[in-house]
């Protein structure tokens, strides 16, 4: 009892950062869509960076809320739900999210010096892509370890 007790307070903190977090990034956010306004003009770089970073905060709270329900659970569905939940959060926060905010920015017609940047970013991201992949088999194996 006092073990569910724990995980439910748990939880519970967590939702009230998340909210703490929010609202703070909803006035760091405003404050940079003012001077982003300023800085591009009549340009909408911000949009889509901004949609970036917010599916990534709500897959991200979303993801640890599953994780902590299920992470000491013996059923086979809510360990193949865990590890798909961090599965996806993994690959939206490499490929999706960057592939969404620029399919966007293209969209918004964003001048082709502010695309790249992203482009710029996005090959990091790809030359990178052999850390990433060590890193995930290392989350992997200590899920598995775990479970």
């Amino acid at each position: 009892m006092l073990k569910i007790l724990g995980k439910y307070s748990l939880i519970i903190i967590c939702l009230y950062f998340c909210y703490l977090t929010g609202k703070a990034l909803w006035q760091v956010s405003l404050n940079l869509a003012t001077y982003f306004k300023e800085k591009f003009g009549e340009t909408y770089i911000i949009g889509p960076i901004s949609f970036y970073i917010v599916c990534i905060w709500f897959i991200l709270c979303f993801s640890s809320i599953i994780v902590i329900l299920f992470i000491n659970s013996y059923n086979p569905l809510a360990i193949k739900l865990v590890k798909f939940t961090l599965t996806f959060l993994i690959v939206f926060i490499i490929y999706i999210g960057p592939l969404i905010m620029l399919g966007i920015m293209i969209l918004l017609n964003v001048p082709i010096e502010q695309l790249t940047i992203v482009f710029a970013v996005m090959s990091f991201i790809a030359v990178t892509f052999k850390k990433g992949k060590q890193l995930v088999l290392k989350i992997y194996n200590k899920i598995n370890d775990l479970l």
